[in-house]
């Protein structure tokens, strides 16, 4: 192990005893390096904190990229420096790779303005009741197919993307309380009844809402497998997870794997789940919604129809053509690459992928592109 500079080990040395005169930023490069060199001087279990006038999901996509716990985030009233507590965990490895920053960042902020001014759209208003809905459609998806891109499609509705999602990942990963009927119907009061309501987090208490909204017009996104996992990786990677969503990771595909020397060692070099997992997931989230939703009532489409077959999707949800919006579609564009998949070894992601996969998805492609089906 190389020396640790005098100046990195005079940092250090403040951030652990007093963590409140140190502010580190995004911008100039200091929190990504700092934080990285700090590691191995840390025990495991190790806390300490740091100030930083950074966003709070710019310094958890940070953090978390690296493999740090995030414990809180501290926002003063003022608007100035925030602090943030972290972790060291018990387990786990110093993440190797990490993206440019602040041109990630960047990437952000421009993608984020031009898919404003190109949709260039009015705020669709809260509803007072669910009679005042021209339509009702539920996104299913699993994560990284689609659900933002379709809440962008009915932006001229009244839409969402994974509304309340901290407090129902609360309710799914603490299992205080199950999800019933009457919940269902306060959070779509809360909602102001939404008209397009989409979310991975919906499959979950998928049963329960196709009861609970008997007019309801079901959408499930899909993405080819590796695909969907390179997306997956590469959005982990970049923006990391804050704590509920890491909980929620932990539930759907198991810990990170540990097996460091077989053929998915760089996977656990870089805290990911083993494949057997992830892909187990999948086609648990998609054989659910396939066997749950009746199929008068459900939508299966490719990721790329979104904003291909628009009509097709008005004719499903009830609405005219010309009320969507596909300039809204495909908000959430992947930027940072880190390209494990393709450093597996020769043949090995595939064997996974129809060991898993194929037969599943070759039946929900079939039904993507029957243009008679569910319309």
């Amino acid at each position: 192990m190389k020396p640790v500079p005098r100046l990195v080990r005079s940092v250090m040395r403040w951030l652990i005893r007093r963590p409140r005169r140190v502010t580190l930023s995004l911008r100039d490069g200091s929190l990504s390096r700092v934080l990285r060199d700090l590691w191995p001087t840390l025990p495991s279990g190790a806390e300490f904190a740091f100030q930083t006038r950074d966003a709070p999901h710019e310094i958890c996509a940070v953090v978390t990229t690296q493999g740090w716990l995030l414990r809180d985030i501290e926002r003063p009233e003022d608007g100035e420096l925030s602090t943030v507590h972290l972790q060291k965990p018990s387990h786990g490895r110093l993440i190797p790779q990490e993206p440019d920053w602040p041109v990630e960042c960047q990437h952000w902020r421009v993608k984020i303005a031009e898919s404003a001014q190109r949709a260039d759209l009015p705020k669709a208003q809260r509803l007072s009741a669910a009679r005042q809905r021209r339509c009702h459609v539920i996104g299913v998806g699993i994560a990284k197919s689609g659900t933002r891109s379709l809440a962008g499609l009915f932006s001229r509705y009244h839409s969402a993307h994974e509304f309340e999602a901290a407090q129902t990942i609360q309710r799914i990963t603490e299992r205080r309380e199950t999800v019933t009927a009457d919940w269902l119907q306060k959070r779509d009061q809360r909602s102001g009844f939404l008209e397009c309501d989409s979310s991975q987090l919906h499959y979950w208490y998928l049963a329960d809402i196709v009861c609970a909204f008997p007019d309801a017009r079901f959408i499930l996104t899909i993405r080819e497998p590796r695909a969907w996992l390179d997306s997956l990786i590469n959005h982990r990677l970049a923006r990391g997870l804050p704590p509920d969503w890491a909980a929620l990771e932990e539930l759907r595909f198991g810990p990170p794997s540990e097996n460091w020397t077989g053929p998915e060692s760089l996977l656990a070099l870089h805290g990911r789940p083993s494949l057997d997992s992830v892909f187990s997931f999948w086609v648990l989230h998609h054989q659910a919604v396939l066997d749950t939703v009746p199929p008068e009532r459900l939508l299966v489409l490719r990721v790329q129809q979104i904003s291909t077959e628009s009509s097709r999707i008005a004719r499903f949800a009830g609405v005219p053509p010309e009320t969507l919006t596909p300039a809204a579609a495909h908000l959430n564009p992947g930027h940072a690459r880190f390209d494990l998949l393709e450093r597996l070894p020769a043949g090995y992601l595939e064997s996974k992928i129809d060991e898993h996969c194929t037969s599943l998805w070759q039946q929900m492609i079939a039904r993507a592109d029957d243009k008679m089906v569910a319309v």
